[in-house]
């Protein structure tokens, strides 16, 4: 469904049940909302940013520079979340790099990350695509 900008992805918990709403506005400025429940965090992820890739250019390269920015911040970090070339995503680890990335969307990503991981990587890639996160709990939407 693909029917007008997003403007806002609202988030439930990315516990169980987990699930997403894309709030798109079409031309005639009327909103559709499309309620995605991946049933893993991965599943999460990949559908989340798949579908903010498609409404912005240059999206992933936004969120690996959102996400290295973050990274070089801590001094304790010693992965990244996401980075264009594999060997960057753990920095002091050639055997988590072999054993725990992943490819999506012309991207590598750590694998072995947990529900606070993820909600970072959700902030980010709202911030990447200029859309507003807004929460499924206390703005009306009730599924």
């Amino acid at each position: 469904m693909d029917d007008g900008n997003i403007v806002a992805i609202h988030f439930g918990s990315v516990r169980e049940p987990r699930r997403f709403v894309v709030q798109r506005r079409g031309r005639s400025g009327r909103h559709t909302f499309e309620v995605f429940t991946p049933g893993t965090l991965r599943e999460f992820l990949i559908e989340l940013l798949s579908v903010l890739k498609t409404s912005q250019p240059g999206f992933m390269a936004r969120l690996a520079q959102l996400e290295d920015a973050q990274w070089q911040k801590s001094k304790h970090k010693t992965r990244h979340l996401i980075s264009k070339e594999r060997e960057h995503v753990y920095i002091n680890g050639e055997h988590q790099t072999e054993k725990y990335t992943e490819a999506l969307l012309g991207y590598w990503f750590a694998t072995r990350i947990g529900r606070k991981d993820v909600s970072a990587l959700v902030e980010l890639a709202c911030e990447a695509a200029g859309v507003a996160r807004k929460s499924l709990y206390g703005h009306g939407l009730k599924l």
